[in-house]
């Protein structure tokens, strides 16, 4: 009900929920370049720090039932969420526990980690290529100029429709393949902090 009455006010607002989802880079780009210039207020839940980076001039945080303003930066934040996962942690180190100790739970967390992230990045990786070679091979049958027949119409619509859902798919991919790489990136980031 709050939300409808804020819309039948018209405000001059745009309410964005992981508005880079499913957008190749360019499109990223140009999402980005679009919002910088908008004159309203925004309100963006995203996961895409460059997004966040590039328009946003508070963060909030959603978190133990609240919503309060992040004071930190967008970089600072990894180290937050560490902060708040560390207690939970069965294997985190006592006070008491040496430096050595220290070091080899740690690389122990990071090597735990570190599969799970590379078998993603791997299966992205795969995944890719073999979408890569669908649409070389779909290229390829929309090279042939008697496809485009008109005695082949429906052909050429089944093998253009086939190309539109391979290249969705492997924009997925990369995606997948983009997350994980920066899931890695951040996770080994955050266990060197």
């Amino acid at each position: 009900m709050a939300l409808a009455l804020v819309v039948y006010q018209r405000p001059n607002l745009l309410l964005l929920d992981e508005p880079t989802n499913h957008l190749d880079l360019d499109m990223r780009q140009a999402l980005a370049t679009a919002l910088q210039s908008f004159e309203g207020a925004m309100v963006i839940v995203s996961h895409d720090r460059h997004l966040l980076r590039t328009c946003c001039d508070q963060l909030w945080l959603v978190h133990d039932q609240r919503v309060d303003e992040f004071a930190e930066d967008l970089d600072s934040y990894p180290r937050w969420l560490a902060k708040q996962i560390a207690p939970k942690l069965d294997d985190k180190p006592s006070n008491t526990a040496s430096r050595k100790d220290q070091k080899r739970l740690e690389a122990e967390r990071r090597q735990k980690a570190q599969p799970y992230s590379k078998k993603k990045i791997t299966q992205a990786e795969e995944l890719m290529k073999s979408l890569q070679v669908d649409v070389a091979t779909l290229e390829q049958q929309l090279s042939d100029n008697d496809l485009y027949d008109a005695s082949r119409k429906d052909d050429l619509t089944k093998v253009l429709a086939e190309k539109a859902r391979v290249d969705a798919a492997l924009e997925d991919a990369e995606f997948a393949w983009f997350q994980a790489e920066e899931q890695l990136e951040n996770l080994l980031q955050e266990l060197e902090d």
